[in-house]
């Protein structure tokens, strides 16, 4: 019996509480979803005078938005950080990401004319978040 276990313990008249989002919640290269805090924070950080915010990385706030949803879905799961449960965890929150940008049509359509239609070929749809790896 599937239901979404967000708010599973409200008695009733208990409000809500929606996911707290923290665009700038340290200088470090890490975005992350915390379940106690229901929250998901995103850092930023600086090289060479620039900075860069982690919030405005599609990709990086999908990745994060898939472990709360799988969170909220399994949270059995949550606190598995290692082994197959904490893989399906990522992999969960990977293909979020990947979902997210395949629903856009533009990015399918320079995906396609990158790679001549074989997807097998190395792209910038193979190195999304690569560089955090």
């Amino acid at each position: 019996d599937w239901k979404w276990n967000w708010d599973r313990n409200l008695g009733p008249g208990q409000a809500k509480s929606p996911l707290r989002i923290i665009a700038h919640a340290g200088e470090k290269a890490n975005a992350t979803y915390h379940r106690g805090k229901r929250a998901l924070k995103f850092y930023y950080l600086t090289s060479e005078g620039k900075t860069a915010y982690l919030c405005r990385s599609f990709d990086i706030v999908a990745h994060e938005t898939g472990h709360a949803i799988l969170d909220a879905l399994k949270p059995k799961l949550y606190s598995c950080h290692t082994g197959q449960q904490g893989a399906l965890h990522e992999a969960f929150a990977d293909l979020t990401a990947c979902f997210g940008v395949l629903d856009q049509l533009d990015m399918c359509e320079d995906i396609i004319a990158e790679t001549k239609g074989d997807l097998r070929k190395a792209g910038w749809l193979t190195a999304i978040g690569e560089q955090f790896a």
